[in-house]
């Protein structure tokens, strides 16, 4: 947690595996010459046998996805959501506004009744008036891509050829069709789009691959220019980031998970849970900043959930060094994080450390960093001066409470020690305490979650018993009967923390004696959290 105008850093640790070469790396810079480099082609699987190859989930087909090694790292924060009002909404295409094809009508299908539509909608949701037909589609149309370059957008056939369709979305025209193979063997449900290299990424359940494409441009349109294998091959959705060169897979099972691989490998580098999970997964499409829009299926509903990796390749809060350099052989190096949130408002800021290397096996590493500016960061050094820890958090000196300010109710008393105090390299806040006062109070500026840290050290008292008290936040109990000295000892650290909902504008810190000596507390910090949103 960084308040505005407070710097921090860390450290993240990149190892070499055993037995590779040499390798280089960059951070956050794409080379785009030529496009990606081309990994070996994988295996996928078959359908089992009777299963129907244009299913629109994979709820019936009984395929068995491989597990991914990964749980989910990134929350996947839901940022907007509405219902479409479609039949089924299926395929998703972004150009500003949102595209969605609906692909059941009159009971089936929309294939096989003859209806089947694409509707474009504003991001808040309300329907822009502009759709069109696709008499052209055998069992439905699924996911999409925009080529702004020629302002098409590019749709996956499922059934017939199985091609990619170009579609002028000003009237629903098809353009041009790609087909190719082995991708147009059997029906696709993702796609992606490269503009940098003119090229597609197209993708399936029937068979778990990723096929690389050429575009239009190249000598042989539609051909397989690479392919690889994901770990869960239930493939019903794709987008291309652009800044990174790396590829969002959706799917369609239980979980409906979300990764991000690299295009070369298939290798998972992330992964985002399904806001509606249960056979749900469709289509996926990357907005202007790097979050994904996607759909349920069965409630037909839309989803823009942050994806944690922007589409551009500076995140200027973030400063990582080196920037390129090269590990040995069974060596390591530290990359040094550091963060700054001067002129930041309050709230949360994801960003991803991506690492490029030339090592064929571990081509990409990605490490997500997450920033949060709270709106408010208040700490007291109860009975003692103002100090500044070591990760620069600020504790003013103790005061007492005025109005539109923070500090100690009620009469008290303070204590000061020279001891050193074991259990902390931050003595100078435990040396100190204030004792008998009813509360600490704290006027914050804005309604949320805050987290209050206190820290406790006996400093007087030496035997267990001799002061029990409970702590209340915001009338809450929260600590009962607390003795810090038969939970610490004497001169030691002993420190809790507890996170609150604030609504009335003033965060309370109650103490109520319950036998022997004086409530006491050494330090407060009490620090506004956005990302924790407790309700």
């Amino acid at each position: 947690v960084r308040p505005e105008g407070r710097t921090g850093e860390g450290t993240l640790l990149l190892a070499t595996p055993e037995g590779h070469a040499d390798l280089t790396f960059e951070i956050g810079e794409v080379n785009l010459d030529g496009g990606p480099t081309l990994g070996a082609a994988r295996a996928g699987r078959d359908l089992p046998s009777g299963a129907d190859p244009d299913a629109t989930t994979t709820r019936d087909l009984e395929l068995a996805a491989a597990p991914d090694a990964r749980t989910i790292q990134v929350p996947g924060d839901v940022l907007a959501s509405w219902n479409t009002g479609l039949n089924m909404a299926w395929g998703v295409g972004f150009t500003g506004n949102l595209w969605l094809s609906d692909v059941f009508a009159n009971g089936d299908l929309c294939g096989f009744s003859g209806a089947c539509t694409t509707h474009e909608f504003q991001v808040d949701g309300t329907p822009t008036g502009n759709s069109f037909e696709a008499p052209w589609v055998d069992a439905f149309h699924a996911d999409m891509a925009y080529d702004a370059g020629r302002g098409w957008l590019w749709q996956v056939h499922v059934g017939g050829e199985n091609g990619i369709y170009a579609i002028d979305p000003a009237d629903g025209s098809v353009q041009d069709i790609l087909t190719g193979s082995p991708w147009s063997d059997i029906s696709q449900r993702g796609l992606a789009y490269d503009p940098a290299t003119d090229t597609f990424y197209v993708g399936g359940w029937n068979e778990g691959i990723v096929y690389h494409v050429a575009g239009p441009s190249w000598a042989t349109p539609g051909e397989t220019l690479d392919s690889c294998a994901t770990a869960d091959p239930t493939i019903s959705g794709l987008a291309w980031n652009p800044a990174f060169s790396l590829l969002w897979v959706a799917t369609n099972s239980e979980s409906d998970t979300i990764y991000l691989v690299d295009p070369a490998t298939c290798e998972s580098l992330q992964a985002l849970s399904h806001p509606e999970p249960g056979f749900n997964g469709g289509g996926l499409e990357i907005d202007t900043v790097g979050n994904l829009w996607m759909v349920s299926q069965i409630s037909s509903s839309a989803f823009l959930v942050e994806s944690g990796l922007p589409n551009f390749s500076d995140a200027p809060w973030l400063t990582v060094a080196p920037e390129t350099g090269t590990v040995a052989v069974d060596d390591s190096t530290e990359l040094s994080v550091t963060v700054d949130a001067t002129g930041l408002e309050p709230g949360v800021y994801r960003a991803q450390v991506v690492v490029q290397t030339n090592d064929p096996d571990n081509g990409t590493f990605v490490v997500p960093v997450m920033l949060v500016v709270p709106a408010y960061q208040q700490g007291i050094n109860a009975g003692g001066s103002a100090h500044e820890t070591a990760d620069g958090t600020a504790y003013d000196a103790d005061r007492g409470y005025g109005s539109g300010g923070y500090g100690y109710v009620g009469v008290s008393q303070t204590r000061r020690s020279a001891k050193a105090i074991s259990g902390t390299d931050e003595d100078p806040l435990y040396r100190s305490l204030r004792q008998g006062m009813t509360a600490y109070r704290f006027d914050v500026p804005v309604e949320g979650t805050y987290r209050v840290d206190l820290g406790f050290a006996e400093i007087t008292g030496n035997r267990a018993g001799a002061r029990l008290f409970n702590v209340l936040i915001e009338g809450e109990v929260v600590l009962t009967n607390f003795d810090v000295f038969a939970q610490a000892g004497a001169n030691a650290a002993l420190d809790r923390s507890f996170d609150v909902l604030v609504t009335d504008g003033t965060l309370d810190v109650g103490f109520v004696a319950q036998r022997g000596d004086k409530p006491m507390v050494s330090a407060l910090l009490v620090t506004h959290r956005p990302d924790l949103g407790l309700e």
